[in-house]
């Protein structure tokens, strides 16, 4: 399932303020799993890693205390499921950066040069797994292209639930058909 967080930080609000989805829409998107394991490329190193950029760790844990992640399912057979996360720990182990670069120039400019395969931002990450297990999310974007509040509007999802961070994880129910 995708959570997207609303982040109240300056670094949120620029975000938000670059892809037009308003203050309370969201800043970040990432991977996640069932079990509260996520996958997102993130500007923070985590406490197991030397860099920043992909990870794979537990949802929110490089969040504020009291951050809002939006969870939401999406149609996906087993199969799709399991190509997803195959690709994105193909991605963690090769993606070292977070792409700051194609952050600022992609939103501010609108830039395709900021294109790098081995620099991620949030959006690019998830939307690049799509691309590699040819699930259609948004149609006509390329992943470079993509962010959260794009990411955040598509009607193929279905909104499950929401997780503070700092509290205690428990998986919202997925409908029949969603992962």
């Amino acid at each position: 399932m995708l959570g997207y967080s609303i982040g109240k930080s300056l670094t949120s609000r620029l975000i938000q303020w670059f892809t037009w989805v308003g203050r309370d829409g969201p800043s970040h998107v990432m991977w996640v799993e069932s079990g509260g394991e996520c996958y997102e490329s993130w500007h923070k190193k985590d406490k197991n890693t030397a860099h920043n950029g992909a990870r794979r760790g537990f949802v929110g844990d490089l969040h504020k205390i009291g951050t809002i992640i939006e969870l939401y399912a999406l149609p996906m057979v087993c199969c799709e499921h399991n190509d997803m996360v195959t690709q994105l720990d193909i991605m963690v182990d090769q993606v070292r950066k977070y792409d700051w670069t194609g952050a600022i120039f992609g939103f501010l400019l609108r830039s395709n040069a900021a294109n790098n395969k081995w620099k991620l931002f949030c959006s690019e990450m998830i939307l690049r797994g799509f691309k590699l297990i040819d699930y259609t999310f948004i149609q006509n974007t390329e992943p470079n292209q993509g962010s959260p509040g794009m990411m955040y509007r598509m009607t193929r999802q279905k909104k499950v639930g929401e997780y503070v961070v700092g509290d205690e994880w428990v998986c919202p129910k997925l409908p029949k058909g969603y992962a």
